[in-house]
């Protein structure tokens, strides 16, 4: 297991650049907006999903993931967040796995923070057009733009179908 200080590198890119390889990266993993991201982690990368309780997600310090090379990483999350937001914290792990750790040639040590840190802004963008690519996200929005309705089409929590609602300028 990597040092529990390696943490991410930001890469530095665009918002665009990394959506547009988030996209990429899920069409190339046979993710598409709405279908479960679990059995991609797992059966496509190699890698495992860990639900902890309370106590032990607590100790941990946050939805983390330990990334220790190429199909060897664990994603750590909480089992009482709830279907969307572990989809939505998979998916941003999995943005650390491919910007940070260039899929496990870096190892590292990646904890979820609420800091205004830029890796932690690079994975939410990964993220977010992961699991809402623009171009679906619009054209949903177009059919209807209430949030729960777009959270509903792409799994998500309806906070963020707003955070996406906002940064595409649709809201």
């Amino acid at each position: 297991m990597p040092d529990q200080t390696t943490k991410p590198v930001p890469t530095g890119w665009s918002r665009e650049q990394i959506s547009r390889l988030a996209v990429q990266f899920g069409k190339a993993i046979g993710y598409f907006p709405g279908k479960e991201i679990s059995p991609a982690v797992e059966e496509k990368l190699h890698g495992r999903i860990e639900y902890l309780d309370w106590p032990a997600w607590k100790q941990k310090g946050a939805d983390t993931i330990e990334i220790e090379g190429p199909g060897k990483f664990t994603i750590y999350l909480c089992r009482v967040w709830g279907l969307f937001n572990n989809r939505f914290s998979i998916a941003h792990e999995l943005g650390h796995y491919v910007l940070h750790s260039q899929l496990g040639q870096i190892p590292l040590v990646a904890k979820r923070s609420r800091l205004n840190e830029r890796a932690e802004w690079e994975a939410n963008w990964f993220a977010a057009s992961l699991l809402m690519p623009e171009e679906d996200f619009r054209k949903e929005h177009a059919v209807n733009p209430d949030p729960w309705y777009l959270a509903s089409r792409f799994l998500v929590s309806p906070e963020a179908a707003k955070v996406r609602k906002k940064t595409l300028k649709l809201a």
